[in-house]
């Protein structure tokens, strides 16, 4: 497999895989609220962790869309805009869902580990542009 392939795999279908997987298992209506399981994670690890698999995934896969054009930065900032403005809408009840600190600070981390990995990406590529 290609490195662009193994990246795309990592960082965008294996968080969306894991994300649904555990919205899926452990939501009200999952596998544990069923009974099937007897473990029950930490809320935490249920509703915030999808959050931040999603947008860390949504971000991702803008990157490799755009990869270098520098407007790509003015998506992954208004996108995570978005996701933080979803959670203050909820906190004044204009949208339904709970309000959570918690989830802003999964929305910001994702923003943040993304945001160092495109900066060394691309700091890597000028290495490789001045070397040849």
């Amino acid at each position: 497999m290609s490195f662009k392939t193994l990246n795309i795999l990592f960082h965008i279908f294996l968080p969306l895989l894991v994300g649904s997987a555990i919205y899926l298992l452990f939501r009200s209506k999952g596998i544990v609220s069923a009974g099937i399981l007897a473990w029950k994670p930490h809320p935490v690890f249920i509703y915030t962790l999808p959050d931040f698999l999603w947008l860390y995934a949504l971000l991702h896969s803008m990157h490799f869309i755009w990869q270098v054009d520098k407007r790509v930065w003015f998506w992954l900032i208004l996108c995570t805009l978005l996701s933080i403005g979803s959670e203050v809408l909820q906190l004044f009840n204009y949208i339904p869902g709970t309000f959570d600190y918690y989830d802003i600070a999964a929305y910001l981390t994702a923003f943040l580990i993304v945001s160092i990995h495109i900066l060394i990406l691309q700091f890597k590529l000028r290495q490789y542009e001045n070397i040849h």
